[in-house]
């Protein structure tokens, strides 16, 4: 079955730009989803999971060696990368697998991070959480860390002396931070824990005033509104099942 979903959302008739291939991003998340799901935390080392994470590591960066179907890249990146990335973390549910999860790597420079939308950061630093779940911890530090260190000190810069930054380094800075507190959420859901309660709402905070707060950034406004949408859906889940009216 497995097999039958990670052809599905390569299929090559999918990225031909035609009319009817209006859905073809909700058809390909969804076929990444099902693969993840039906392989849920059971990524090995046994050859067959072997070949489907190399199939998996192609769709996120591109057939770098054209070794891959003689050499013809007939897919999407656009679509199969952010794909894959939700596929390799549902799969390697909390096995600490850190070579799996450096597959997942995050750009560090201006001229990358232009090459990658934001919200495939978001993604990555969520599944790069997934598979790294038992090293997750409730603190600002753990946060911090997920943050390559280039662009943490372009923002930390930014934050003491008010120094200009590249619109691409605070975007990824703060969808990476959004992934990084999701992540976070799903691991201690249901637990009502104060200290991750306190971090995430302080956080949904920081998103909040990213959209009233326009001088802060030099990013529309506007740009912001998705991710402080999504800043507040880890409050809802450390509460989930625990009773807790604060965190509703």
């Amino acid at each position: 079955m497995g097999e039958v979903c990670i052809s599905q959302f390569s299929r090559p008739d999918l990225f031909l730009g035609e009319s009817a291939s209006e859905y073809r991003e909700a058809y390909t998340y969804s076929a990444a989803i099902s693969l993840g799901m039906i392989m849920l935390g059971k990524g090995t080392q046994v050859p067959a999971d072997i070949e489907i994470l190399r199939r998996l590591s192609i769709y996120v960066h591109g057939d770098k060696d054209n070794t891959f179907r003689g050499g013809r890249q007939d897919f999407d990146l656009n679509l199969t990368s952010p794909a894959s990335t939700v596929s390799l973390g549902l799969m390697y549910l909390r096995t600490g697998r850190r070579d799996v999860a450096d597959i997942l790597t995050i750009p560090d420079t201006v001229l990358s991070l232009n090459d990658i939308p934001p919200t495939l950061l978001l993604l990555r630093t969520i599944s790069r959480g997934l598979i790294m779940m038992d090293s997750i911890e409730s603190t600002s530090e753990w946060l911090a860390e997920q943050i390559p260190t280039s662009i943490k000190a372009a923002m930390d810069a930014k934050f003491k002396t008010k120094a200009h930054v590249n619109d691409a380094i605070e975007l990824a800075y703060y969808n990476i931070l959004a992934g990084g507190i999701f992540a976070m959420s799903l691991k201690f859901a249901g637990t009502a824990r104060q200290d991750a309660y306190k971090l995430i709402i302080r956080y949904y905070d920081l998103y909040t005033r990213l959209v009233y707060s326009p001088g802060m950034t030099n990013v529309p406004h506007w740009i912001w509104l998705p991710l402080k949408c999504f800043a507040k859906v880890p409050t809802s889940t450390l509460g989930l099942g625990a009773q807790h009216c604060e965190m509703a």
